[in-house]
């Protein structure tokens, strides 16, 4: 069995400060337009934590933002609608993506595995 794991963890106010002071960028660059679209702050700090938990699982070199988007089903769990797939055996993988808050923190894990 191939599993990969990542985990990222996001000061929440750190993130709003720099988030605020680069909207443009983070919304053009860094998030999917259904990440986006009307989420809180701590919403899109997870959600910036999963992509960050994302690449380092799979050794993608920060940058492809915007070929990994995070969407929700109703029950409130997160998963990755696309991810990067540079290669073949990355496009069988499965995962598993958990995303969480406390106080002034979000954090996400993924686990990646075929």
């Amino acid at each position: 069995m191939n599993i990969k794991t990542g985990i990222d963890i996001v000061y929440i106010p750190r993130f709003e400060k720099t988030l605020k002071d680069n909207q443009v960028h983070f919304s053009q660059n860094v998030f999917c337009s259904k990440e986006w679209d009307g989420a809180s702050i701590e919403k899109l700090a997870g959600i910036f934590a999963a992509k960050e938990a994302t690449m380092k699982a799979l050794g993608i070199k920060p940058g492809k933002w915007l070929e990994i988007c995070v969407e929700h089903v109703k029950s409130g769990k997160p998963f990755l609608s696309q991810f990067p797939q540079e290669n073949k055996k990355q496009r069988k993988l499965n995962h598993e993506l958990s995303i969480s808050h406390d106080g002034k923190y979000a954090i996400a894990n993924i686990v990646f595995y075929q």
